[in-house]
């Protein structure tokens, strides 16, 4: 294997083919193109300059004077690590309830695991989780070790109700005051931003009380994010009225007054994380062969077992989409209306993030391009469809003066897709090289990863 060395003169590049999982000194990467994630226009034969893992400068050539390390991608693009603004650590792409078939008590935590191993090796470099179990926040330190950045919200508040039941993700408020203590609860158990659940299995909470949960999250410097069942046109409006910070879900693009309220979004500067990709999943088990849901390269990267139960959950899915059409719901009409929707709140102005609700039906980590491919196919530019994948995710992550963009003096956060990007959306896919924080954290030309998902689920491989 050829090794990193210094190039003197500056014109020697070297052709990057092995593992390097740190970088002692600063090193520049030559690119064909870069997309640096604020939407501006692509930049061809760019080179990134990194240096204690920030990035230093971007320019066409590289400093005069300097002995760098030089990786060569000059046939590909590069763009910002990937956020997932709404990914959940703890479930693998089934379903909470479909996840029991191979998740339990006993190897939960090697699944975790495996999610920011798969999610890292996607390119994916920071996650935003609304909504984790209390015994996944003691696994912090290893899943940033082998995974991408870790945002959680911890537990979800939930308004509380009579006669419902109430699994161990979620806590109950009921009254202003109580609102704010569960606030500084979820804090102090570890919380780095609030999620909120507006859902129709339980009432409303007042305006006073969703104001007092907000004020409360900013005054403990805390986001306020909220999940809304679609459609569900009253929540949207308590949330506007209340000043969140987020939208999850793709309720607030659904709205029949949409302009107004997509004015006030984005006035407000809220972001909004449809997760379209996951609702694209389930209609493409109307025509995609059960077994062949999940996509190569990331369908071969999967342990078998995963594999497997995902064709099958496939396979249950399209019985309810059936359904579904046989009361009367038309998939091509709908997506056709939800891509329009997607179009109109950006062309408003609303901030839109890619983050699919990782972990549930058909999503396992690791498919976060599956969003993004809905915003190139609604018709945006892929500017601003790598924007949505990596700038506004951080900025509802709370990070976006750090990474989220591929700017002098943010952290190094960078992401190497195979060709031009600019040709073909679906590169979004194809990873050459994934860097965090400066350092090379996976090379998919290095060979087997000794960390990789089938590494840490040997055992359940069988």
């Amino acid at each position: 294997m050829r090794r990193l060395r210094l190039a003197a003169p500056l014109a020697l590049f070297l052709l990057f083919p092995g593992p390097v999982r740190s970088q002692a000194g600063p090193y520049a990467i030559r690119v064909g193109w870069l997309i640096d994630g604020t939407g501006g226009s692509a930049q061809p034969d760019a080179a990134v300059v990194v240096r204690n893992g920030r990035i230093e400068s971007i320019g066409k050539a590289l400093p005069a004077g300097q002995r760098l390390r030089i990786l060569d991608f000059s046939s590909d693009t590069a763009v910002p690590g990937y956020v997932d603004a709404h990914g959940h650590i703890t479930l693998v792409g089934l379903g909470e309830e479909a996840d029991a078939r191979l998740v339990s008590a006993s190897n939960r935590e090697q699944w975790v695991l495996c999610n920011a191993r798969t999610a890292l090796a996607s390119g994916v470099t920071t996650l935003r989780d609304p909504g984790t179990y209390p015994w996944a926040l003691a696994l912090r330190k290893q899943i940033e070790r082998i995974g991408p950045r870790w945002i959680t919200a911890g537990r979800q508040l939930v308004k509380r109700a009579r006669d419902t039941s109430l699994d161990e993700m979620f806590l109950e408020f009921d009254g202003p005051d109580d609102g704010r203590a569960r606030a500084r609860q979820l804090r102090r158990e570890g919380a780095e931003f609030i999620k909120l659940r507006l859902t129709k299995q339980r009432p409303l909470p007042s305006l006073e009380e969703l104001r007092a949960i907000v004020e409360e999250g900013h005054h403990l410097g805390l986001k306020v994010a909220v999940h809304i069942d679609v459609p569900y046109d009253d929540a949207v409006r308590l949330a506007l009225a209340a000043g969140v910070d987020t939208m999850e879900h793709n309720a607030p693009l659904r709205l029949a007054d949409s302009d107004e309220l997509f004015s006030q979004m984005a006035a407000r500067g809220i972001v909004v994380v449809p997760g379209m990709g996951n609702w694209q999943a389930r209609i493409d088990t109307l025509s995609i062969p059960t077994e062949e849901i999940i996509e190569e390269p990331l369908r071969s990267k999967l342990p078998r077992k995963l594999a497997a139960a995902l064709g099958q959950h496939a396979r249950e899915v399209r019985e309810q989409v059936l359904g579904w059409i046989k009361n009367g719901f038309n998939p091509d009409n709908r997506r056709k209306e939800a891509l329009q929707e997607t179009l109109r709140a950006h062309r408003a102005g609303v901030l839109l993030a890619t983050g699919p609700d990782t972990g549930v039906d058909l999503m396992p980590h690791g498919r976060l391009y599956k969003d993004a491919y809905w915003y190139a196919e609604a018709g945006l530019p892929i500017e601003a469809v790598v924007r949505m994948a990596t700038l506004n995710g951080a900025r509802a992550a709370g990070l976006d003066a750090e990474v989220g963009s591929l700017l002098p003096g943010k952290r190094a956060d960078i992401l190497i897709l195979r060709g031009n990007l600019l040709q073909d959306y679906q590169r979004l896919k194809d990873v050459a090289l994934v860097i965090r924080n400066g350092r090379i954290v996976f090379n998919p030309a290095s060979g087997p990863d000794s960390t990789a998902c089938s590494e840490l689920l040997k055992a359940n491989q069988q």
